[in-house]
């Protein structure tokens, strides 16, 4: 019995060494650093690194929303229809005023893009006028009387870049894609070359006149009221109803007052070059 009390007593503090030992080498290999971790004061250093962390979430999570109304005018350049026409009417003549007017809704998605649905209508009406198709004949010439307009709808993405270090003037640029709905016609009527006069000469035309492509002779196709000489069956122009409608933007927009922001936007859509001013209401929210 006394052996056995003796070999306890030997053996009972080599258990209590041992089970420290395997408690240091769990704390050296990490086991129990967390609590140890979390009683250690931060340095300034990861105090910042975390407060950036919060300050770019906060940023990656805020959201901006903006309603906005447009003007633009718009203008297709003579270059457009020069390659395929020898003689036409074009944008902004006699007095005809070619605007659009629109609507969107703006909003911030991360990284600081912006999504923008749009819907506007471009009046795309030109003055009554010949038009001669290249390489035809005067003779050939129509009268074109056109209401065209477009109806679009659209999604572009515009990117951002801050102009200024509070972030209240902003340049964005983008592309868009939708949809552009044609509305009104474009008719044509036959010149009545019987009706035409040499405008030098006074003379009637010839036939020998006929068949060249002095486009200036039509000045002559004129009664002395103004009138055309066309003749009285009327043509439409076959034209998709739909059209693809394909836009690239530039713009400057300011943020002012407490909700409201004005930008100056320029870009091409579609059939036409644009530029114009638009207003917009926004709000946001953060985290």
């Amino acid at each position: 019995m006394n052996l056995l009390t003796t070999a306890f007593r030997l053996a009972a503090p080599l258990v209590v060494l041992l089970g420290s030992t395997a408690a240091w080498a769990q704390t050296a290999d990490g086991v129990g650093a967390e609590e140890n971790a979390a009683d250690r004061a931060l340095s300034a250093e990861e105090i910042r690194a975390q407060a950036e962390a919060v300050a770019d979430l906060q940023d990656y999570e805020a959201k901006f929303y903006q309603l906005s109304l447009r003007t633009w005018m718009i203008y297709t350049p003579p270059a457009f229809l020069n390659g395929q026409f020898s003689l036409h009417t074009n944008m902004w003549e006699d007095g005809v005023v070619n605007l659009s007017y629109g609507a969107e809704f703006t909003t911030r998605i991360p990284e600081k893009y912006d999504l923008v649905v749009s819907v506007d209508w471009a009046n795309l009406r030109t003055a009554d006028g010949w038009w001669v198709e290249d390489g035809d004949d005067i003779g050939d010439a129509t009268w074109t009387e056109s209401n065209l307009s477009l109806l679009n709808a659209d999604v572009a993405f515009h990117w951002l870049t801050n102009l200024n270090r509070a972030q209240t003037f902003q340049m964005y640029y983008g592309l868009g894609l939708g949809l552009a709905f044609v509305l009104g016609e474009f008719g044509k009527y036959n010149v009545d070359t019987d009706g035409c006069t040499n405008p030098e000469t006074g003379e009637r035309w010839s036939m020998d006149a006929r068949n060249t492509q002095q486009t200036g002779l039509l000045r002559g196709c004129f009664d002395d009221e103004g009138n055309p000489s066309r003749v009285s069956d009327r043509e439409l122009q076959n034209i998709p109803p739909v059209l693809p409608a394909v836009s690239a933007t530039l713009g400057f927009r300011g943020l002012i007052a407490d909700r409201v922001s004005i930008a100056l936007e320029g870009g091409f859509k579609t059939l036409y070059f644009y530029g114009g001013l638009e207003i917009g209401y926004f709000w946001g929210t953060r985290p």
